[in-house]
């Protein structure tokens, strides 16, 4: 919640229901893309901008990970499987989130955030440890 108090890490432009406006005086200036530069919504002589609240969507995302595997505790297979499902859920959520934001890190010479990159590839470590561990067990058996 860090992000929302000192108004940083929002996502780009949207209007959708979980829009929220931020007072373009706290953002620092170099965070704030062309298109919610474009956006801009002045009230009462204040400019604003609107964003995506992606810390939000990722409190959001987290909890709904912890409570799928709250759930999914009782069905784990094998020892160390709870920590790569926890892996792999925060990972599919950071390549979504990650998406979203304007202040991306990117690998240069391409369009990829390295964050995304990382999760992605934390994503693809975890549903193979997962499947190879959950098959070597079948074999066991």
């Amino acid at each position: 919640m860090g992000n929302f108090f000192n108004c940083e890490a929002f996502g780009g432009y949207t209007d959708n229901l979980f829009a929220m406006r931020i007072k373009k005086s706290l953002v620092n200036p170099s965070m704030i893309s062309a298109q919610l530069a474009e956006h801009e919504i002045v009230e009462n002589g204040i400019a604003y901008i609107q964003v995506h609240p992606t810390f939000f969507y990722e409190s959001m995302w987290n909890l709904g990970v912890l409570a799928f595997m709250l759930w999914y505790r009782k069905h784990k297979k094998f020892d160390g499987e709870m920590l790569w499902i926890y892996f792999l859920g925060y990972g599919l959520g950071r390549v979504w989130i990650e998406g979203l934001r304007t202040d991306q890190l990117k690998l240069p010479g391409t369009g990829f955030a390295v964050s995304q990159l990382l999760s992605a590839v934390l994503v693809a470590v975890s549903a193979g440890v997962i499947c190879y561990r959950r098959r070597r067990l079948e074999k066991e058996k």
